[in-house]
């Protein structure tokens, strides 16, 4: 699952900048039902991992696109809370998954996977593409269209709509920057910015617990899926803060609330 994640999250702007988010987005509704189906149904080793890693490839995608999406459709004033709550429905979704594993078969929670899959498939129909891959592709009638119907119709959208597509000709015209001229020096400090916020997340052992939980759990002889259960319900509420503040606090005081109580 973890490999089909990598090779999902590497293609998914690719992915999102030919298709658009929701063809991306049902891309990846349909290899996550797939995988779901091959890992309940699955009879051997092979097919099992053969599900798991169409679901890792179908979670990669969605974990790219579905932010960026939700911040390229929210006005800018609410744009990080509306892109918080992604963060908070994930953790909820993963406590909701281990308080149902409890008493149900895994087989049984890989069909429950389908579910959420199969809603976001019909959902995908009534919602507009985004308005800047819409100003991408040329299609400038269709961004002003698209946001009179996010914003509503009482709303003025034209000094937005050109925003956006002055955003989009600015990035067209640096979109021949390579990979090489990141690692300039008047890029040196975002650079460490970036990869510095990445390598705090992921060194603070949150990927090792979610994957590990239940072993330390059991090695440091408390009941693993208490634990496990408890430990995925703490985070809802945490979630839940971070979305009320990070547009009253701020990005930068809350990440540093946040390195002031991991370490």
């Amino acid at each position: 699952m973890t490999f089909g994640g990598m090779i999902g999250a590497i293609f998914s702007a690719k992915a999102a900048s030919a298709l658009g988010n929701k063809m991306t987005l049902w891309l990846a509704d349909l290899f996550c039902i797939t995988g779901w189906l091959a890992i309940a149904l699955a009879k051997d080793i092979v097919l099992l991992d053969l599900g798991r890693f169409f679901v890792g490839i179908g979670v990669g995608l969605i974990s790219y696109v579905v932010p960026v999406y939700v911040a390229e459709i929210t006005p800018k004033h609410i744009r990080g809370a509306f892109t918080f709550s992604n963060q908070l429905l994930q953790n909820c979704g993963v406590a909701i998954a281990y308080y149902f594993g409890n008493f149900l078969s895994w087989r049984s929670l890989a069909l429950i996977g389908i579910i959420p899959c199969g809603i976001q498939v019909i959902g995908l129909f009534f919602i507009p593409e985004s308005p800047r891959w819409l100003a991408k592709k040329g299609r400038d009638e269709e961004v002003e269209v698209v946001l009179q119907r996010l914003r509503g119709k009482g709303h003025d959208i034209m000094f937005e709509a050109r925003a956006i597509k002055i955003s989009v000709e600015v990035s067209k015209q640096n979109s021949n920057t390579s990979i090489r001229s990141l690692f300039r020096k008047r890029y040196a400090h975002q650079l460490t910015i970036g990869i510095g916020l990445m390598l705090l997340q992921q060194l603070c052992g949150m990927s090792g617990i979610g994957s590990y939980g239940s072993t330390l759990f059991e090695l440091g002889g408390f009941p693993a899926r208490i634990g496990m259960t408890v430990l995925s319900l703490i985070v809802v509420p945490k979630s839940l803060m971070g979305l009320i503040l990070v547009d009253r606090w701020g990005r930068r005081p809350l990440l540093m609330v946040r390195n002031f109580l991991i370490f």
